[in-house]
């Protein structure tokens, strides 16, 4: 179920981009799925740290002031931090941040965390984030999120 979430990541690190929000994420389910097939914040990052094929990181991203996922690589890497455990055992797909430790200790305390965070601010539907605003998605944005399921999927 979170294929969407690691296709959106990748086509934005090919762009040369780090990270998207997970408003961002959550929000883009509208232009894959109707509304009753989307999973919430709760359930996006359990499924990353159950399921993801590529290694996912949550962090602080310092110039749009809010935590974002990105693609796990070297680089991402060099921001120390560690693998959460999911339902009591060592997992290996969702890294946090030890900027971000304060969210839990674990995946499912981390997810509710998140979802408390973000929502209101999803309910609002301000997916995207202008100049450290929360707001709704640009048309750039949106063109990204549907371009990409078009490559993905040729």
């Amino acid at each position: 179920m979170t294929r969407f979430c690691e296709i959106l990541l990748i086509e934005w690190r090919n762009l040369g981009r780090d990270g998207l929000t997970i408003p961002f994420l959550i929000g883009a389910q509208q232009y894959l799925f109707d509304q009753q097939k989307w999973i919430n914040v709760k359930e996006l990052i359990i499924n990353i740290a159950e399921e993801s094929k590529n290694p996912i990181s949550i962090r602080y991203c310092f110039n749009i002031k809010d935590i974002v996922l990105e693609i796990l690589d070297e680089r991402a890497l060099k921001n120390a931090g560690y693998f959460p455990n999911l339902n009591g055992k060592k997992q290996d797909n969702l890294y946090i941040t030890k900027f971000l430790q304060d969210l839990g200790d674990d995946v499912e305390t981390i997810a509710s965390k998140l979802e408390d965070e973000y929502k209101e601010r999803i309910k609002r539907c301000k997916y995207s984030i202008v100049k450290t605003v929360p707001s709704d998605y640009t048309t750039n944005e949106i063109k990204f999120i549907t371009d990409s399921f078009k490559i993905q999927n040729s």
